[in-house]
């Protein structure tokens, strides 16, 4: 994303500065914010105030020895709000964690979701149910490595780091013989002729917020009518409820679990899944309701697996 240009002698008031990661992705999740807000206001200019986070600049390494697990790619991302250099923070929802809530600053928009689901890529236009036995399969998530496990245990799994772009390459490079990702993230770029298998949530439960950015700001925000405005209700229900349901679980980013909240014609369904790292065990759950009653779903769907065994696996 470009900065915006904007005269000297217009007001602070009319710039809006988000900060964002550097990456392709990022700064496409960035732009749409941007496009959002002012068709909303035509009279703002919003500018990208781009940060480097710890894994992006350290990319030799997994995830797990760079400092925990919570908020690895959105922490210094939102100390530029909590500095003053921004006035909002850009993010991949399934990066925030549900459990550490920022002093000072909160979740005011969720935009429309991009298709939540996990996706295969090969280099042959290979399905999964035809890759070979002992095939190697790039991914970095515990909870697709057992989903995986759980569909083909004749596989082999291996870890992948870097933007959408590296992990392509990395494929058509021959590292591996196959890699999943998500949908969402290809689809923003423009990069789904490479997808070969769209997986149902009956193969792959996503990630709690998998295809949903969100706008993080301060709270008493001078721009809350601006985050109202771009604000989705559906998507607003969708992730408060799979967050919900990943504190209840207990779950960070290193937990093979997923879920999913679909809503359809007032109707809500909810998909819970709690996997060994293995795939050897494979809990699920699903309810519907009322829209209106959604977030019940997550605690249903919660109490339904521990009562499966779930906190023995987490």
């Amino acid at each position: 994303m470009r900065a915006v240009l904007h005269d000297q002698g217009m007001a602070d008031s009319q710039l809006i500065r988000l900060a964002t990661r550097g990456s392709n992705l990022a700064l496409w999740q960035t732009n749409r914010i941007a496009a959002l807000l002012t068709a909303y206001d035509p009279q703002v200019k919003v500018e990208p105030v781009i940060i480097s986070t710890k894994p992006d600049r350290i990319q030799d390494r997994p995830l797990q020895e760079l400092g925990g697990d919570k908020g690895l790619f959105v922490k210094e991302v939102e100390q530029a709000v909590l500095d003053g250099r921004a006035d909002a923070a850009v993010h991949s929802l399934k990066d925030v964690p549900v459990d550490e809530v920022t002093a000072g600053l909160e979740l005011v928009a969720f935009p429309e979701r991009e298709n939540p689901a996990d996706v295969l890529l090969t280099r042959d236009g290979q399905r999964l149910e035809d890759l070979p036995p002992g095939s190697v399969v790039a991914t970095g998530a515990p909870r697709r490595q057992a989903q995986l496990l759980s569909l083909r245990p004749d596989l082999k799994v291996c870890g992948v780091r870097g933007n959408v772009e590296t992990r392509i390459r990395k494929l058509m490079d021959g590292e591996f013989d196959a890699i999943i990702m998500a949908a969402a993230g290809l689809c923003r770029l423009g990069l789904e002729h490479h997808i070969t298998q769209v997986f149902t949530p009956e193969e792959f439960v996503s990630a709690p917020g998998q295809g949903i950015v969100v706008v993080q700001s301060t709270i008493n925000s001078p721009w809350a009518d601006h985050w109202r405005a771009i604000d989705s209700s559906e998507c607003r229900l969708q992730a408060e409820t799979e967050r919900k349901f990943s504190q209840l679980i207990g779950a960070t980013c290193y937990t093979a679990a997923g879920c999913l909240l679909e809503v359809e014609s007032g109707r809500a369904t909810f998909r819970g899944a709690v996997c060994s790292p293995d795939g050897r065990v494979h809990l699920r759950s699903r309810h519907s309701s009322p829209a209106a009653d959604a977030l019940n779903l997550a605690e249903l769907a919660a109490q339904d697996l521990e009562q499966q065994g779930s906190l023995k696996i987490i």
